[in-house]
């Protein structure tokens, strides 16, 4: 497994000094791609066995990142994102919101606010790509991005087997997404899906709603996700 930081944490204070322009590209599809030309030239890895696994919003840059490494063996989709990204951080902070006793009085001004702020995002034209300021902690240039991207489509046009696993205790990326997922493929074929009830959005296990002070506790992905992940790329199918 090949496994780096992304350009924003290791080097997000330079980059913020320097007033660098960001969006996904630069944050996290160009270095994706260069990561695959360097497992494919790496002579201990065999380069017919590559295989991409993007996470939530790395998952939905996923079919961008195959498109510019097309020799790839296979896509894993880890809680792929679906839905546009304001959308979801709008669902994200209504549930906390509603699942947390000492902020649900705070809930109607702090949706109102994020509302209109997600409402700026969907307005954003191309020429609006240089704005200055942030929406919802990101550069205008990045929300053009993403405005102008379609992963569905890009996905309909990869002709590589697909896995998607989901946490159902998720509550960042529902089951909301996956549906659309599910939807956008419904007649592709080698497209593979599992849920896992028990399991959070970063596949640790738990009981209850999933809530945000249960990330800051210890864990590991749970082992039935890496076997069903080895099992897929050896044979295709998940473990029974």
């Amino acid at each position: 497994v090949l496994r780096y930081d992304k350009r924003t944490r290791s080097y997000g204070a330079v980059l913020a000094r320097k007033k660098a322009v960001i969006t996904p590209e630069e944050e996290t599809i160009q270095d994706a791609v260069v990561a695959f030309k360097i497992a494919n030239d790496e002579p201990r890895i065999d380069a017919s066995r590559i295989y991409y696994l993007g996470h939530s919003l790395g998952a939905f840059l996923l079919p961008e990142i195959v498109k510019r490494a097309p020799s790839t063996n296979g896509m894993i989709y880890f809680s792929p994102q679906g839905r546009k990204l304001e959308d979801v951080f709008l669902a994200q902070a209504d549930y906390i919101l509603r699942n947390d006793t000492a902020k649900q009085k705070d809930r109607t001004t702090v949706m109102d606010s994020l509302s209109k702020e997600a409402a700026k995002v969907k307005s954003l034209k191309p020429s609006n790509a240089n704005d200055p300021g942030k929406i919802m902690g990101m550069q205008p240039a990045y929300w053009v991005y993403l405005n102008n991207y379609n992963p569905f489509a890009l996905a309909k046009e990869i002709q590589k087997p697909m896995l998607f696993l989901h946490g159902e205790r998720d509550y960042q990326i529902t089951q909301e997404d996956l549906k659309l997922w599910q939807t956008a493929l419904n007649d592709k074929p080698a497209v593979t899906y599992k849920t896992y009830p028990q399991l959070n959005h970063f596949f640790i296990k738990g009981n209850g709603k999933s809530v945000p002070a249960e990330y800051s506790k210890a864990g590991n992905v749970e082992e039935v996700v890496v076997l069903d992940i080895a099992s897929w790329i050896k044979t295709g199918t998940l473990t029974k």
